[in-house]
């Protein structure tokens, strides 16, 4: 359960600002900042949802909300 704890994390969107080509930065309320990678029409978060932010198999991060219902995940990598 230990390596399942490193892997995955949960926190509240706190906001999120335009960074691109579609993407977006999304600001987490543990300080972290994560950049969107993907477009997806599947995948719609607002302030105060929920995300979870998984560890894949080949290195990469993939996010989705868990609030008002799950959304598909979309990759990310952290900027801060």
């Amino acid at each position: 359960a230990a390596l399942e704890e490193e892997r995955t994390l949960h926190a509240r969107l706190t906001s999120q600002s335009p960074a691109g080509g579609g993407n977006f930065n999304l600001y987490l309320d543990n300080g972290q900042v994560w950049q969107q990678m993907d477009m997806s029409s599947a995948f719609q978060v607002d302030v105060g949802d929920t995300v979870r932010i998984e560890k894949g198999a080949m290195g990469g991060y993939r996010l989705a909300r868990t609030s008002r219902g799950r959304s598909g995940w979309v990759r990310v990598t952290r900027v801060q």
